[in-house]
């Protein structure tokens, strides 16, 4: 039976178990809607949906369908504490509904959960797939740890099998996985192609600070040579480019285009490394002439 509010506020969980009903006796416990097959996830729609099942439920039911649904959760405390702020949010409204006994019941078996699943318990799921490696920023952000292109076509293959393997709940919280990793092989295969056949390799691990780095190249722009240009000749805006393209931190993430720019300017001295911390570029190119 459909619960009406008027200002429904609805919350974040981190995971939240979808499943096609096999049975009328397992739909009773489940989380389903026709909605979940023809669109993207959305959280709105999964709170509105638990929130009706658990206040719908005979007081018989409603500890089975929390122990179905912990169950199927590798993280049991996290789930319960939002849908404890679930309820909470609508409170006043299920209150006004005539719901205060069942929200009562609710937060007192929530309590009795937690006590059993601790914030540092964590359940083995039967997938044994963790569900963060599906995420598409995740998958980016291990490919710039890699070193070719063939090793990123291995890894990119192994997370699209795993996820075309993984259950229906993690195929709906990624809905478009398998086509953006397509995007991304096709992506490598042209880089390939533009190289002549050859393997594309990743970014430059600079394992110091940005600005040791920033400032490198801001030296080269102010070092004269013999004929009175500068060392390096390059505006901003192509330098900035060229350390994004061609370098990366140890962590295998980006550097920002905008601390970039800021190190680059010449008034912004208090960013740029000093003493020992400092990489002397034209120490080093005066002992390279004496030599």
């Amino acid at each position: 039976m459909p619960i009406h509010l008027k200002n429904f506020q609805w919350v974040d969980f981190r995971e939240y178990p979808i499943n096609k009903p096999i049975s009328e006796n397992v739909e009773l416990f489940n989380i389903c809607s026709p909605i979940f097959d023809h669109e993207p996830f959305r959280h709105e729609v999964y709170c509105r949906l638990l929130l009706e099942k658990v206040l719908t439920l005979s007081n018989m039911t409603l500890e089975k369908f929390f122990d179905y649904q912990l169950a199927m959760i590798q993280s049991p405390y996290y789930w319960l504490t939002s849908l404890e702020a679930l309820v909470d949010r609508n409170y006043k409204e299920l209150f006004h509904l005539g719901h205060s006994h069942r929200v009562d019941k609710l937060f007192h078996l929530i309590d009795n959960k937690r006590i059993r699943y601790p914030e540092s318990f964590e359940i083995e799921i039967s997938s044994s797939i963790r569900t963060d490696v599906f995420i598409f920023e995740n998958i980016k952000a291990h490919l710039l740890t890699l070193s070719t292109s063939k090793e990123k076509k291995i890894h990119l293959l192994r997370v699209k099998t795993d996820f075309l393997q993984s259950s229906y709940t993690v195929q709906k919280m990624n809905p478009a996985l398998d086509k953006h990793i397509d995007l991304e092989l096709n992506y490598i295969k042209t880089l390939e192609e533009i190289n002549g056949g050859s393997q594309v390799h990743s970014k430059l691990i600079w394992n110091g600070q940005i600005n040791q780095l920033v400032d490198i190249f801001f030296q080269c722009l102010q070092i004269e040579v013999d004929d009175g240009s500068t060392l390096l000749e390059s505006g901003t805006e192509q330098l900035v480019n060229f350390i994004i393209n061609n370098f990366r931190k140890k962590d295998g993430s980006n550097f920002i285009a905008s601390t970039i720019r800021t190190i680059l300017r010449p008034a912004r001295y208090d960013k740029r490394p000093k003493g020992h911390k400092k990489i002397n570029v034209e120490k080093i190119t005066k002992k390279s002439k004496e030599e």
